[in-house]
């Protein structure tokens, strides 16, 4: 995923990147290809800094505290996990069912223009 979202060639970042980079040059905007570019080039360092973090890098072991709590150690009904699960279904929900999001904009829309 982190190498797609990087542009690396044989993904599907790279062909999204490469598509809107020529559209962009296409369309004689050189300045906001040169932007993205750079944008890129930065967060390829991030991304692969990521996995390089991830896969390479030797894991610190740490000595066990009492005042650690892990995520499974808290009560399962408290207020973030309540907004994190209420806003992970709304995007479930808009995944599966676009057509209210797409009526609430249109309204929005709408009622910004003043018809």
């Amino acid at each position: 995923m982190f190498f797609s979202l990087s542009g690396i060639p044989p993904l599907g970042g790279f062909l999204a990147k490469a598509l809107v980079l020529f559209s962009l040059i296409s369309s004689n905007e050189i300045i906001a290809a040169g932007a993205m570019l750079l944008i890129s080039l930065v967060s390829v360092f991030y991304y692969v800094r990521v996995v390089k973090l991830v896969y390479f890098e030797p894991k610190k072991l740490t000595s066990f505290d009492e005042s650690f709590q892990t995520p499974f150690s808290t009560s399962l009904f408290n207020l973030e996990c309540t907004i994190v699960a209420f806003i992970m279904s709304l995007f479930i929900y808009a995944f599966f069912n676009p057509t209210h999001i797409l009526f609430i904009g249109n309204l929005l829309f709408l009622g910004l223009v003043g018809f």
